[in-house]
């Protein structure tokens, strides 16, 4: 499991781990975005933690190669992600009897959906607590 920060997409995509990854993680908490991104962190970490364990392939790269983490996406727009560096990831399919399903999308993209609107929820009832409505 690597825990890491990307700012960028595509060409332009930079990833911070070690001692990068501690010093903007510094400047995460320093401002107040740390609430956030602490919250969508979580949310990543928790879809990561349980696609790992569900995870129909036991040997070979692709288990090992999931990993989780914030993206800075433009200097208002923090993101949460789960991904699988490895290149055939998405076209494993779920042992019998869900063989027509692809772990991808039951493990990840789907999960992923619904704590999006999870976090959603809660930060608009916190974001409404803040504004005292």
């Amino acid at each position: 499991m690597k825990r890491r920060i990307v700012s960028g997409r595509g060409k332009n995509q930079i990833e911070l781990t070690g001692g990068l990854y501690k010093m903007v993680n510094r400047v995460l908490n320093s401002n107040g975005v740390r609430q956030v991104a602490m919250r969508l962190e979580k949310g990543a970490k928790k879809i990561h933690d349980e696609a790992a364990a569900a995870w129909p392939v036991e040997s070979g790269k692709s288990k090992d190669a999931l990993t989780y983490g914030i993206r800075l996406t433009s200097s208002t727009a923090i993101e949460a992600f789960v991904a699988n560096t490895s290149p055939y990831w998405m076209f494993i399919r779920k042992p019998w009897p869900d063989n027509n399903k692809f772990v991808a999308k039951e493990l990840i993209l789907k999960p992923g959906r619904r704590e999006a609107k999870r976090i959603a929820r809660a930060m608009a009832h916190e974001l409404r607590k803040l504004s005292g409505g």
